[in-house]
């Protein structure tokens, strides 16, 4: 007798649970992609400037160190800043302020 008992059909049990429309829950996944792939490309842009930064310093750098062991001088923070900023107009480095963006 318990086996007359009329079961619920499956596709009346899929309706109960989760979203009855599937472009609401399709739109919401879209706003979900969209906001990682936001955040990803983002990253890529920092990631860009950050390796920018990098190769600009290593050539400063190498700039500095070149003129401090130039022909075996030994110059003072004075003359070699002195030197550095002379040698490296405003044109030859860009202008980078951190309120604007790239």
């Amino acid at each position: 007798m318990e086996d007359s008992q009329p079961k619920p059909e499956p596709s009346a049990e899929r309706k109960a649970v989760g979203y009855k429309s599937w472009k609401k829950k399709y739109r919401k996944m879209r706003i979900v992609f969209d906001e990682k792939m936001a955040t990803g490309e983002e990253l890529h842009r920092k990631e860009a400037k950050t390796a920018q930064t990098v190769k600009r310093l290593a050539v400063e750098n190498e700039y500095v160190t070149d003129l401090m062991t130039s022909n075996g001088q030994q110059l003072t923070r004075h003359a070699l800043l002195a030197d550095f900023s002379t040698s490296f107009s405003r044109s030859t480095i860009p202008n980078r302020s951190p309120l604007t963006s790239a």
